[in-house]
C-alpha cells in the first residue's frame, strides 16, 4: 500500500488527532508508532466508535485506546499467509513490521483479493561485481547492499512478490553464497528461487541462456542493483497488447552542458544556446522477453542486452519500447548508491 504513512500517527496525538488521521487516511486504521517508526499499536474505526460511546475525552492520549498487540507480519511474507491471518481474525488491515519492531508497510484486504497472480518467471541479474562502487563490494556483492534497512535485492524480490509474482532465477557469480545464504529457497520472502551460476561474467543477457529451456511463456528480466516503483503488470500487459518478441522499459535521462553552445553553418554562428539541457530515453534495465527471443540465447554465451535486440532486429522481431514515468534508480556509483539511500522510501510512498 503506497499510502500507509499516512495512517501514521504519533504516540503523544490526542484522540482527535486521531480521528482526524482516520478520516483522511481513509483506511479504518490508523497506526501508532514513535518517532523512531516503531511500532507501539492500531486504532481502528471500530476502536474509535466504541471509545467515544464511553465517553473517552477526545484531547485525551491515542494510547488509552489503542490496542498495544496488534497481528502483524513481516516483509516478504506470501500473499496466501497474509490473506488466511485476515480471513481467520476477520481483519480488514495488517502491519506490515520488520525483525526490530520498525513498520514498514501495511496490507489491505481488498488490495489482496485483487491482486493478480502472475505465472510469468523474473529472471534478476545479480552476478556482477560492481567494480564502480570500490571498496563497498569486496566483501559483499553489490545487489546485497544496504538500502532502507534492507539489502537492495530483497527490495527487488519483496516489489515483485507485493505485485504478485513468485517464481524468480536470480543469476549469481561474484560472492554467490553470500546471497544464496540470505535468501535460501525464497520461501521465508513469499517467493521460489532457483539460482543460475554464471561460470563467468556473462553480460547483460548471457544468463537468459541457462534458463532458456525451461522458461515456457514470457520473461522477464531485471538488473539485480535497480530500484523502482514501476508496475510490472502494466509492462505485461503493454507488451501483450502490442504484441511484440520484446519490451525495453526506457526513462527520461537529461543533463545540462556547463557551456553556450554554438551552431553553425561553415564558419558563420547561426544559434547560441546557453547551457542546454540534452535530453534522451535510456534503458531502465527492466525487459519482458518472449520465449522465442529468450531462445536466441545460446548456453554460456557472453552477451550483452543491446546485443541481443540487435539480434532480434535482425530477425524482424518487434520490439517496442515502454516509458515508464515513476520512480527508478540504479545503484552502480557510489553517487547513486547515496542518493537511493537518501530517498528510496519516500519515493515508493509517494
Amino acid at each position: 500500500m503506497k499510502s500507509w504513512r499516512e495512517t501514521l500517527v504519533d504516540q503523544h496525538d490526542t484522540l482527535r488527532a486521531v480521528i482526524e488521521r482516520l478520516d483522511k487516511a481513509k483506511q479504518q486504521i490508523v497506526l501508532v508508532a514513535d518517532e523512531n517508526l516503531k511500532l507501539l499499536g492500531v486504532i481502528t474505526d471500530g476502536i474509535i466508535r466504541r471509545a467515544i460511546l464511553n465517553g473517552v475525552d477526545l484531547e485525551g492520549p491515542c494510547l488509552a485506546i489503542m490496542n498495544p498487540n496488534p497481528k502483524c507480519v513481516a516483509p516478504g511474507t506470501s500473499r496466501q499467509t497474509s490473506l488466511k491471518l485476515m480471513r481467520e481474525n476477520v481483519f480488514h488491515h495488517l502491519p506490515i513490521v520488520e525483525s526490530d519492531g520498525k513498520v514498514c508497510g501495511l496490507l489491505s484486504l481488498d488490495e489482496l483479493v485483487g491482486m493478480r497472480t502472475h505465472d510469468e518467471p523474473v529472471l534478476i541479474m545479480a552476478g556482477g561485481r560492481g567494480r564502480r562502487l570500490g571498496e563497498m563490494t569486496q566483501e559483499i556483492p553489490k545487489p546485497m547492499l544496504t538500502i532502507g534497512n534492507r539489502p537492495i535485492l530483497e527490495s527487488v524480490v519483496q516489489n515483485f512478490v507485493e505485485q504478485g509474482f513468485c517464481k524468480f532465477y536470480i543469476s549469481v557469480n561474484y560472492l554467490s553464497k553470500k546471497i544464496e545464504n540470505h535468501f535460501g529457497d525464497g520461501k521465508q520472502f513469499g517467493a521460489e528461487i532457483t539460482y543460475v551460476h554464471e561460470p563467468e561474467e556473462l553480460g547483460t543477457a548471457g544468463a537468459i541462456g541457462l534458463i532458456s529451456r525451461e522458461v515456457s511463456s514470457t520473461l522477464i528480466v531485471m538488473n539485480g542493483d535497480i530500484l523502482t516503483s514501476q508496475n510490472f503488470g502494466d509492462v505485461i500487459e503493454f507488451h501483450q497488447n502490442h504484441g511484440a518478441d520484446a519490451t525495453m522499459v526506457v526513462r527520461q535521462w537529461s543533463q545540462q552542458i556547463p557551456f553556450g553552445v554554438v551552431d553553425l553553418d561553415g564558419d558563420a554562428i547561426t544559434d547560441i544556446h546557453e547551457k542546454p539541457i540534452i535530453k534522451k530515453l535510456i534503458s531502465a534495465g527492466i525487459y519482458v522477453l518472449s520465449k522465442d527471443v529468450v531462445s536466441l540465447v545460446e548456453r554460456d554465451e557472453p552477451l550483452d542486452m543491446p546485443d541481443l535486440f540487435h539480434r532480434c532486429k535482425g530477425r524482424n522481431m518487434k520490439l517496442i519500447a515502454y516509458e515508464m514515468d515513476g520512480y527508478l534508480t540504479d545503484v552502480g556509483r557510489i553517487d547513486d548508491f547515496d542518493r537511493a539511500s537518501r530517498d528510496w522510501h519516500r519515493a515508493i510512498d509517494d
